[in-house]
């Protein structure tokens, strides 16, 4: 079985993010070890993910980065991933 690592800036409502979820729900389940790391760690795609596919963010934030308070969370949880 191959491991393949997926990473994405955030897991907001955009293209890529649509086309990543395309692109894993179209994946053999069992030809490939399939996980996803989200380097803001939120937004609220991440709850389509299929089943099987690893997300590897332990602080995982469901929040949308459109939102006022999701820009809040990406703006704190870049500011502490600086220093």
């Amino acid at each position: 079985m191959k491991k393949i690592l997926f990473v994405i800036n955030t897991m907001g409502r955009g293209g890529a993010e649509i086309a990543l979820l395309e692109l894993l729900r179209s994946m053999r389940k069992r030809d490939y070890e399939v996980s996803l790391y989200v380097l803001t760690g939120q937004g609220e795609l991440a709850q389509q993910l299929p089943e099987g596919v690893i997300l590897k963010n332990k602080d995982y934030n469901n929040i949308s980065v459109l939102t006022a308070e999701g820009k809040k969370v990406l703006f704190k949880s870049s500011i502490k991933a600086l220093f």
